[in-house]
């Protein structure tokens, strides 16, 4: 998985394309033009395709300790700063 991502497109722009809402009491993100670990990211799962959610990019494995922010959980370990 690569390690950011470009967010360069409006919101509205992004609803169109997708038919898709913003879901309620979800505020607006910035533009980012290199999304990285624990970044905030709008995000149209198959649950729901018409609603948007943010979600945060990265994720922490099961054995780790404390929250983390990897992209590659089995090369990173639980030992990442």
């Amino acid at each position: 998985m690569c390690r950011k991502f470009v967010l360069a497109s409006e919101l509205q722009r992004i609803e169109l394309r997708f038919n898709a809402k913003l879901g309620p009491d979800i505020p607006e993100i910035p533009k980012l033009y290199a999304v990285s670990e624990g970044d905030g990211s709008y995000v149209i799962t198959s649950g729901d395709p018409h609603l948007m959610q943010v979600f945060k990019f990265g994720m922490t494995p099961f054995y780790a300790d404390k929250p983390l922010n990897l992209i590659n959980a089995s090369a990173e370990g639980d030992k990442n700063s």
